[in-house]
């Protein structure tokens, strides 16, 4: 869902350019930004922090949670608050290369608890959706 606002909203904006779309959108509409993360349950930074992440780290956070066995379809939807708080420390994970590696090369799921902020949490939500 942030995915395919924050594309719209770049696009609809400001074309294919790389801009901070929060900085501009508090600029252009005050207090627009902390009712859209009001509206999607994340803290105004949590919205910054994603946005400034962007498209990208979504495959990333989805390709991750595949190792594990996990998609969005398939969670509760009592697990969707903890979907946002795992994408939120995606986007602000300092792993990224290594997460990319990791997923190429088949050993994510392996070593994720070496580099992965939400390794433990997708295993715990792998354990919970099978039983």
């Amino acid at each position: 869902m942030l995915r395919q606002m924050f594309g719209r909203l770049r696009m609809t904006l400001w074309g294919q350019q790389a801009v901070d779309p929060i900085g501009a959108l508090r600029d252009s509409y005050p207090g627009a930004a902390e009712r859209i993360a009001c509206d999607v349950g994340v803290s105004p930074s949590a919205l910054a922090k994603i946005a400034a992440a962007g498209d990208r780290v979504f495959d990333l956070h989805e390709r991750m949670m595949a190792e594990f066995g996990l998609t969005r379809k398939a969670l509760p939807n009592a697990e969707l608050a903890t979907l946002r708080e795992t994408g939120v420390a995606c986007c602000a994970c300092k792993a990224k290369i290594r997460c990319r590696c990791e997923l190429a090369l088949g050993t994510a799921r392996a070593h994720a608890g070496k580099f992965c902020p939400n390794a433990a949490v997708f295993s715990s939500l792998a354990q919970r959706c099978a039983s």
